[in-house]
């Protein structure tokens, strides 16, 4: 007993020195794959932080708000804040005599997710634009803010229409923007969602700081997502939600964007500027072959309805009873039979919500078509 007693020191030390051993060799084989991953397939730390030019309202009901003077990269493009507090080059609110201007509110497709400002489909939309009558050029202004909704839109239209006087306002709608608002803005819900827990905080912190992990990230999350053991339809819940066929969820999901969107159309109305709405389809949308790819690959439980295009349908419907003109871009986009319309990058292998360059411009030239059309008019007249 007493040798044992006597050992038992000796023996804790020893192992002590084995443990310590065992992760130093584990530290140093992650050093040494850290390394390799940044010589070999470097990554984008960056790719998903916007905490350089996005913050957070602490107020209860208040939306994101992009940061004046801001700037990062994001998405894998730069992204630099103006002083309004826009992503756009810096605006000048008077306006020389005879120049027109468009607001255009939206998320984060609006926005310019994974593209630059100038490859936007509110920058391009002045190359298509035929021209006002009494004007001399059209100048469109980016008001998109990644994860802001109907709420948010309400806000910058009546923040930004005093200040920047435009002549007609525009509103990106994506199907996200159907959602339970009186749920999503609760704010331990909100602080829940961009990481409250220690879990999602320290996940945040190694993918800013290792190549290594992101790139595993990337990687994991989509064969997670395969297999069945992360559940997009629940991860990415308002994304899909109104492609489910109905429930009580998507009714009240209506309810709420329906109240918000009246809402926002009046608030417009009272500022006393024209409104219209664009609506930008989803990826698995646009046909039967993708919506299967989505539906083997990612576990999407989205049934053939999502082809009828039956949200974009009661969207038009809602716009129609308000008075506000609106353009689905589903069709156009099934028409030019393109499959490079949606965001793919090295760290991006699906994205079925945020648009290439291709789909940008292509939903510019939609646009441009439509704003010529009897349908959409300016204190001008119509754009000819």
């Amino acid at each position: 007993m007493g040798w044992m007693l006597r050992s038992s020191p000796r023996r804790f030390a020893t192992g002590l020195r084995a443990a310590g051993l065992a992760a130093g060799s584990i530290a140093a084989t992650f050093l040494v794959l850290e390394a390799a991953v940044r010589l070999i397939a470097p990554q984008d730390p960056a790719l998903f932080d916007s905490a350089a030019f996005l913050r957070i309202d602490p107020r209860p009901r208040e939306p994101l708000t992009l940061v004046p003077g801001a700037k990062g990269n994001y998405a894998g493009v730069p992204v630099k804040i103006d002083s309004l507090g826009l992503r756009d080059v810096e605006i000048d609110p008077g306006r020389p005599s005879g120049a027109g201007r468009i607001l255009v509110v939206g998320d984060s497709v609006t926005f310019g997710f994974g593209v630059r400002l100038e490859e936007t489909y509110v920058k391009r939309l002045p190359l298509y634009l035929p021209r006002a009558s009494g004007t001399e050029c059209v100048e469109t202004v980016n008001a998109g803010v990644p994860a802001a909704g109907l709420t948010s839109y309400e806000r910058a239209v009546l923040l930004l229409q005093p200040r920047l006087r435009p002549d007609l306002i525009v509103v990106g709608l994506v199907l996200n923007d159907v959602l339970d608002y009186d749920t999503v803005v609760d704010p331990s819900r909100r602080e829940a969602a961009v990481g409250g827990s220690v879990l999602a905080s320290a996940n945040q912190t190694l993918l800013r700081l290792s190549h290594l992990y992101l790139l595993s990230y990337m990687r994991a999350k989509s064969l997670l997502y395969e297999t069945g053991i992360l559940d997009i339809n629940e991860v990415y819940r308002d994304h899909f939600l109104t492609l489910e066929p109905p429930s009580p969820v998507q009714a009240r999901a209506w309810a709420s964007a329906s109240r918000h969107l009246a809402s926002l159309a009046a608030a417009a109305r009272g500022e006393g500027v024209p409104l219209a709405l664009v609506i930008f389809p989803l990826e698995p949308q646009l046909d039967a072959a993708r919506l299967n790819t989505y539906r083997t690959c990612l576990g999407l439980r989205a049934g053939d309805e999502a082809l009828e295009g039956l949200p974009q349908k009661r969207l038009l419907k809602e716009a129609r009873a308000l008075g506000v003109p609106a353009l689905d871009l589903l069709p156009a986009f099934r028409r030019s039979g393109r499959t490079d319309l949606y965001l793919r990058n090295r760290s991006i292998t699906f994205d079925w919500i945020h648009l290439s360059p291709e789909g940008h411009d292509l939903a510019a030239k939609e646009i441009a078509t439509w704003m010529a059309s009897e349908e959409v008019q300016w204190p001008h007249g119509r754009l000819k």
